[in-house]
């Protein structure tokens, strides 16, 4: 086996070979990285202008929700829905794998179990992301609730 390295890093067809191969290699660096530099850049553009709208749309339901008395409260209970879809949705496709294991192959019983399981788990996680933003919202209502009480009894012992 090492004779047959040595043979191969003495032969000039091998060198030839890794000269001709890294040069190839250099020039398609050379021509593809303007090429992903700039995806990369739309790429990130792109992120950041969905970034910047679902920061504007969450500072609008914060201050929706503290505009009006019951503005948190509901915010809390569209949190708490949304947690108990994803709860649901999970269960469901817990149950369906359940029923799926405990069927035989041999049947068709199998086969509507077998589309649902996928179904439930994406509509469970696509729950708890919305409810991850719902409770962003939560936070924030709250930070700004307690901010503005602390200004309030600032503003009170001052008087």
């Amino acid at each position: 086996m090492l004779t047959e390295i040595a043979s191969l890093l003495a032969s000039p067809v091998f060198w030839f070979g890794t000269f001709f191969m890294g040069i190839l290699i250099n020039l398609i660096s050379d021509y593809l990285k303007p090429v992903v530099d700039k995806l990369l850049n739309k790429h990130s553009e792109g992120r950041r202008a969905r970034s910047a709208e679902k920061e504007r749309t969450i500072e609008a339901k914060v201050a929706a929700a503290l505009a009006t008395p019951d503005g948190v409260v509901l915010a809390y209970l569209d949190w708490f829905m949304w947690v108990l879809y994803g709860f649901s949705f999970l269960g469901a496709a817990s149950l369906c794998v359940w029923v799926f294991n405990k069927t035989t192959p041999q049947t068709y019983e199998r086969l509507p179990f077998s589309f649902l399981i996928p179904f439930f788990f994406v509509f469970s996680f696509l729950s708890f992301n919305i409810s991850t933003t719902s409770n962003e919202i939560l936070r924030r209502a709250r930070v700004r609730k307690v901010s503005a009480v602390i200004e309030d009894l600032k503003c009170r012992a001052q008087k």
